[in-house]
């Protein structure tokens, strides 16, 4: 299923309060309850689905590229449209690619 995105845009209010929360996540230990975590916090910028059932098991079968897009919006970078896991273009805004963090 599509995700239709919610994403903020660079004259969002709230920018450092969404770093700090989805740097915490990002950093997190890959366990299951941080995954849960993340798809918790990310389900406040899923547009449609609506049904919340819905949108997490969307959000479960995203690409590695279109989380890392969402991710990279959230962090203020401008990023391109991606595709869903079947190829539906989602919601997310164009722009350019962002850069990818450094793992230090």
């Amino acid at each position: 299923m599509a995700i239709e995105w919610r994403l903020p845009d660079e004259n969002e209010p709230g920018y450092l309060r969404r770093r700090r929360e989805l740097t915490a996540a990002l950093n997190a230990p890959a366990t299951p309850a941080a995954v849960d975590a993340s798809v918790e916090y990310m389900l406040r910028y899923v547009a449609k689905p609506e049904d919340p059932k819905e949108a997490r098991e969307a959000l479960l079968d995203l690409s590695s590229v279109e989380f890392y897009k969402a991710t990279m919006q959230l962090l203020g970078y401008k990023v391109g449209k991606v595709s869903d896991p079947k190829g539906e273009k989602s919601g997310t805004p164009s722009g350019t690619t962002a850069p990818r963090p450094s793992s230090s």
